[in-house]
């Protein structure tokens, strides 16, 4: 049986240490048939003076979401300062993309390692991005609702009250996104490449 893994995410903290959450892993047997499943766990990795990596999985477990798992794929991680890291939206496992999609998301404490309360997000989407502005406010962009069609809403999180608002957008399937600064994103997807537009009240 061989194990692959995908659709996890990783993200360095402010410290150097490297941090991977979850994903979905596709088991290929000896048959040539693929099954699926979700992954639960936080691995930390570091980068050895010599170059080497050395990885571990953390003692804890990923939240449950309302779905009735602990299993988190296709989301994204976010940096918000402080060793605080935001892990938004996603679905349960590979097979869910666009039938199981969740609406939650929660934070990670790096400098602890703890895992905090999950909560709601206003807009279901996986397969999307996230950007992250100046003043700490991150934008979760595009994706894939429920239902399987590209998101038209973008969700702009404060991370200072950790409230959210949404705004509409153009549809940005599986997107690529960068911040052209002044609330300006760039979004690349395979539906629509958009023009530097001001998003929001940033």
């Amino acid at each position: 049986t061989a194990y692959r893994r995908q659709r996890q995410m990783c993200i360095r903290d402010s410290n150097g240490s490297f941090y991977i959450f979850g994903g979905d892993t596709e088991i290929l047997d000896i048959f040539g048939d693929v099954d699926g499943v979700g992954v639960a766990t936080i691995w930390r990795v570091d980068i050895a003076p010599a170059g080497s990596l050395q990885a571990e999985p953390l003692e804890i477990a990923l939240p449950e979401h309302a779905k009735g798992s602990n299993t988190w794929a296709g989301a994204t991680a976010t940096n918000l300062g402080e060793g605080q890291i935001l892990v938004a939206g996603g679905s349960p496992w590979m097979a869910a993309v666009g039938d199981e999609v969740l609406y939650e998301a929660f934070v990670f404490d790096a400098r602890e390692e703890t895992v905090g309360p999950v909560f709601e997000l206003r807009v279901g989407r996986t397969a999307h991005q996230a950007v992250t502005f100046s003043n700490g406010d991150i934008a979760l962009i595009g994706g894939i609702k429920q239902g399987g069609s590209a998101a038209q809403v973008v969700e702009l999180y404060r991370s200072d009250s950790g409230e959210s608002e949404v705004g509409d957008s153009h549809a940005a399937y599986m997107p690529a996104a960068a911040s052209l600064g002044a609330g300006g994103i760039l979004v690349l997807s395979l539906i629509h490449i958009s023009e530097p537009t001001r998003l929001l009240s940033i």
